[in-house]
């Protein structure tokens, strides 16, 4: 009866741990590493002007506009061109299908065109490189970076334009992946 009894004990306990030894062993999930801001910034698919405010209303003509993107400061012609910053720290803008009627272009782009390079500055939170939306020269330009995600990203531009050289202007540009 005794060894009955431990037969059937030694088998209890084979069975017990062949069980749990197939039981899925539950793991721990991947962390999910955010991106940094340099891989958001150059995804490949390019950046695209979505909106453009100005604070105080920027004056033009007869009128002052806040909303810049829907005025004519902004040409609708910039309006789908695409930013695209690459992991080398180029910048080059892309024309999209609407072009100065003109055709020419110092009144638009009307072809791929490199804008120099980019490069982050105070700790990535400004990002400099040269607008085409502001001047006519050449000159890189240091813009706040207000928020980079997937999805947007937003930069502040503050600036004192020839127009009295006493009112300073804080303009926002909101761009998105190009679709």
């Amino acid at each position: 009866m005794k060894k009955t009894l431990f037969a059937l004990m030694a088998l209890t306990l084979v069975c017990a741990i062949t069980l749990s030894s197939c039981s899925k062993k539950e793991e721990d999930p991947e962390p999910i590493v955010p991106k940094t801001k340099t891989e958001l910034l150059t995804q490949s698919k390019g950046w695209m002007l979505i909106a453009a405010t100005s604070s105080p209303a920027f004056p033009s003509g007869e009128s002052q506009y806040a909303d810049l993107f829907n005025s004519p400061v902004i040409n609708d012609w910039d309006k789908d061109d695409v930013f695209y910053y690459g992991a080398d720290f180029s910048v080059k803008v892309n024309p999209g299908a609407k072009l100065p009627p003109s055709g020419k272009i110092e009144d638009g782009y009307i072809a791929e065109k490199s804008l120099g390079a980019w490069k982050f500055k105070n700790n990535e939170t400004i990002l400099e490189h040269y607008y085409p939306f502001f001047y006519e020269d050449d000159e890189a330009e240091d813009m706040t970076l207000v928020d980079l995600t997937e999805t947007k990203l937003v930069l502040q531009f503050k600036w004192q334009p020839d127009l009295d050289k006493k009112t300073d202007y804080t303009w926002i540009y909101t761009f998105a992946p190009k679709k």
